[in-house]
């Protein structure tokens, strides 16, 4: 829905993406915001946007804790024995 925007306009969904977006802000996920202006003829008019709170978001994402951050370091530690020259690559000995 967001693309590369942080925020979207709430009348292009439909109640069912809707829906989902009130149980996303329940869970502090997202934001309602509005602006108002002015149009030519005097009336007021809203528009309702759906904004991400980013920094819930990446929050929740680094909340693994030390430990599993440990455990994902040491799940790639066999590429520590490897031998440096393993990963050379010689250009004679490529095929064409």
């Amino acid at each position: 829905f967001f693309g590369f925007n942080e925020r979207i306009l709430d009348n292009i969904l439909e109640p069912e993406d809707r829906d989902a977006f009130y149980t996303l802000e329940e869970y502090g996920l997202l934001v309602t915001e509005r602006e108002e202006t002015t149009l030519y003829d005097g009336r007021e008019w809203r528009v309702h946007y759906w904004k991400l709170k980013k920094d819930v978001i990446i929050n929740l994402t680094n909340h693994d804790g030390p430990e599993k951050r440990k455990r994902r370091t040491e799940d790639y530690s066999f590429y520590d024995e490897i031998p440096e020259d393993v990963w050379k690559r010689e250009s004679n000995n490529l095929v064409e």
